[in-house]
């Protein structure tokens, strides 16, 4: 009995842990950008928006460094909603890749009503996604960025 209610003790705890950390699906980020680094001057960063903001860490090879905070319209972040599901965005392969090295690599991934889609870019990758990443990386010289303090 006594390592019985022990057992229940752990499990109402570890239930309570797994759904207090959940986040809230408003607090999500709808798009995540992620650019690697070749062995040249590829930008590598990693770009996150949101419903009212976007988060930007900046590693190397941009004209910022270090993290950062911009305010985004919502008006913009329809826009680019509309071209992710327009795009058809969930239809894409997960990835596209090729047999050569030293290419960065684009991961961008969509949450959207539910549904969440992660697609690696390192080569031969639709044209028409590769206008979904520039559409998404036009945002680093469009947003006014604050450093993250």
């Amino acid at each position: 009995m006594k390592y019985q209610l022990l057992l229940l003790l752990i499990l109402l705890g570890a239930c309570k842990t797994a759904s207090s950390s959940k986040p809230d699906a408003i607090s999500d980020p709808i798009i995540i950008m992620q650019k690697t680094p070749c062995f040249g001057t590829c930008p590598e960063y990693t770009l996150e928006v949101y419903a009212d903001h976007a988060h930007l860490v900046a590693k190397q090879h941009l004209k910022l460094k270090g993290e950062f905070e911009a305010e985004i319209s919502e008006d913009q972040v329809k826009e680019l909603v509309d071209a992710f599901v327009d795009g058809k965005f969930f239809e894409y392969q997960d990835q596209y890749t090729a047999n050569i090295s030293d290419m960065p690599t684009t991961y961008l991934t969509f949450n959207y009503e539910g549904k969440s889609k992660k697609v690696m870019d390192y080569h031969n990758a639709p044209e028409s996604l590769k206008a979904l990443e520039s559409k998404v990386a036009t945002l680093i010289d469009e947003l006014n960025w604050k450093e993250k303090k």
